[in-house]
C-alpha cells in the first residue's frame, strides 16, 4: 500500500483515499500512517462526541488531521449554519455603529 500511494503521489497533484469508519475497523488507522493528511467525516446529529474523541485519539499524534466535514446535515435544525450564517464575516462592517 505504501508503494502504491507513493506511486500515485508521484503521478498526481492530489490523491484522495476513502476508508471505512475508524470506529469498527483498523483499516483507517493503518492508512493514516501512510497519508499526508486526514479529513475526518462526521455524520451530523448521529455521531456521539465521545465516539469522535475516541476515534481521533486512535490517529497518529503528529497533526495529521487537516479538518472535519459534517455530512447529512439537517439545515432546518442547524439554523446557525444557514445561507446567511457567514454574512457577518464576508460583508463590510461599519465600526462607527
Amino acid at each position: 500500500m505504501k508503494a502504491f500511494v507513493h506511486q500515485c503521489k508521484s503521478s498526481f497533484d492530489l490523491v484522495v483515499i476513502d476508508s471505512p469508519p475508524i470506529g469498527p475497523v483498523i483499516d483507517p488507522v493503518v492508512v493514516s500512517h501512510i497519508v499526508d493528511k486526514v479529513v475526518y467525516v462526521i455524520r451530523w446529529g448521529a455521531t456521539a462526541r465521545e465516539a469522535i474523541v475516541q476515534s481521533l485519539q486512535r490517529l497518529p499524534k503528529d497533526r495529521k488531521v487537516a479538518g472535519v466535514v459534517f455530512n447529512l446535515v439537517d439545515e432546518s435544525q442547524a439554523q446557525k449554519y444557514g445561507k446567511n450564517a457567514y454574512s457577518y464575516y464576508y460583508g463590510v462592517r461599519d465600526c462607527n455603529k
